[in-house]
């Protein structure tokens, strides 16, 4: 799954993610990638990323 148009606070950010199944998630933006592992509640899957390292008001698709 492909998910575009991400907009963070300036500086950083927090996004979150949810699948069927375990998996491991990547972010792209700015040059940059960040990677999450999903965790598992009842059932769900769910990753939290944290993005650092953006200058404010960076706009990416």
């Amino acid at each position: 799954m492909t998910t575009q148009g991400l907009v963070f606070p300036p500086g950083h950010g927090r996004t979150r993610a949810k699948t069927r199944t375990a998996a491991r998630i990547s972010l792209c933006a700015g040059g940059r990638e960040w990677f999450a592992k999903t965790f598992a509640v009842h059932g769900h899957h769910y990753a939290l990323a944290e993005v650092d390292g953006l200058e404010p008001g960076t706009v990416t698709s």
